[in-house]
């Protein structure tokens, strides 16, 4: 059997969508798994669900499973934990009875979506980790809200949620495949050091992954980090450039000495390429400095559009070993467009890098207002946009930055 396991956001067209398309390039699926948040604050995720749980159930061979998140959206460390444990279960379950699984990251929530190729490389069972481009994306006329679908007759509900094909490209993400995951899994889960693997695996990686594949549950502690040395912070962007700085800032509050920015991203969006110029005034305001590494892209909607993201990686990444200052590039999976977490971590396991972060606002309204007043600030002085984009005036308690240790595939 083949089994599709997605992530449900605002999205159930796009999700749907992933099984024609899959269908089409020949590979359908039996049944599909939605994770998804069922919480009273996202009830229409909730009535989405139903809404593509019946359209799908009509045309696969096995009924679709729902699998119900307690949070909106992974914002703190034991909800990504927890994320991925829930996932991880799922896998597993499908790898013990011979089955095979696609992971699908379209139609998500942003945070659960760059966590959602991680599990990919501790199992054989996965054939794939999938992004869908949708290319009526700007096209109001082609798009539905939740509310909109639950609001139509039947069958015009029904040719919404069964969207052409051709509407979309399939976008296969790269990952690494651990050679003996199993046993992995089962050292990492383990409360003895007995029995290492023949790989080297960091006390950071070990208690986060612990925390996953352990039968003991989420663990919250986790060891302290090396702090001397400078690093130079690398970070995919995207639509907002304040995750960047946001990220900066939580770093140096940790302890971490952020000598450096460097941002890779799309310079054909123009919203993107906007921010970096925004980013370029903050950084020199604040005395960071900044480099910016512009990729002949629009977005992650080819494979080659992934080659040359994962080049402009590699090119930041050994720019910044090569700084004379010696800092240790650390990469940030926050910010970017869909996909480039999971290439960022296919790239940083390449790399053995030893620092990859993700940061997230837990509370979705503050989060919100606070988007609004950066973008109400644009215009006005650069050292109060800085002091904000910089969190100089905000409790940083309603942000998080976690550790995303990797498994490296060299030494570093």
């Amino acid at each position: 059997m083949r089994v599709l396991i997605a992530n449900l956001g605002e999205s159930p067209i796009v999700v749907a969508g992933l099984v024609n398309v899959l269908q089409h390039a020949g590979q359908p699926v039996d049944r599909v798994e939605i994770l998804y948040p069922r919480v009273e604050s996202e009830r229409w995720i909730g009535v989405g669900y139903d809404l593509l749980c019946a359209e799908l159930n009509k045309r696969l061979p096995a009924p679709v499973i729902g699998v119900p998140l307690p949070f909106a959206d992974a914002c703190t460390r034991d909800d990504c934990l927890l994320f991925l444990r829930t996932l991880c279960d799922r896998i597993d379950r499908y790898e013990q009875a011979g089955d095979e699984v696609l992971l699908g990251i379209a139609g998500g929530r942003k945070h659960t979506s760059a966590l959602m190729a991680l599990p990919a490389q501790f199992y054989r069972c996965v054939g794939g980790v999938y992004h869908l481009h949708d290319q009526r994306e700007q096209s109001p006329a082609w798009q539905r809200s939740i509310e909109a679908l639950d609001g139509m007759r039947e069958p015009e509900r029904a040719s919404w949620l069964n969207p052409s094909a051709e509407r979309f490209t399939l976008v296969s993400l790269p990952f690494h495949r651990i050679a003996d995951g199993p046993a992995l899994r089962r050292w990492l889960g383990a409360s003895s050091a007995e029995s290492a693997p023949p790989i080297t695996i960091s006390p950071r990686a070990r208690a986060f992954y612990g925390a996953i594949f352990g039968p003991g549950g989420i663990r919250a502690d986790e060891p302290a980090e090396e702090r001397g040395s400078p690093i130079e912070l690398i970070a995919p962007l995207g639509e907002s450039p304040m995750v960047a700085t946001q990220a900066v800032a939580l770093l140096r509050a940790a302890g971490r000495n952020v000598s450096g920015l460097r941002t890779v991203y799309p310079s054909q969006s123009g919203v993107v390429a906007g921010g970096t110029e925004l980013l370029k005034a903050i950084c020199r305001r604040a005395g960071l400095a900044y480099h910016a590494h512009p990729l002949v892209i629009a977005d992650l909607d080819s494979a080659e559009a992934i080659r040359i993201f994962q080049a402009g990686l590699r090119e930041a990444i050994g720019a910044a070993r090569a700084m004379e200052n010696q800092p240790t590039p650390a990469l940030l999976i926050s910010g970017g467009r869909k996909g480039m977490a999971a290439v960022g971590l296919y790239v940083a396991q390449a790399e053995a890098l030893g620092d990859v972060y993700h940061t997230t606002i837990t509370d979705p309204a503050f989060e919100t207002a606070l988007l609004m007043r950066v973008e109400k600030e644009r215009g006005g002085p650069l050292g109060q946009l800085a002091r904000l984009m910089f969190l100089d005036d905000l409790e940083h308690d309603t942000f998080a930055l976690i550790d995303v240790p990797v498994v490296a595939l060299r030494a570093s």
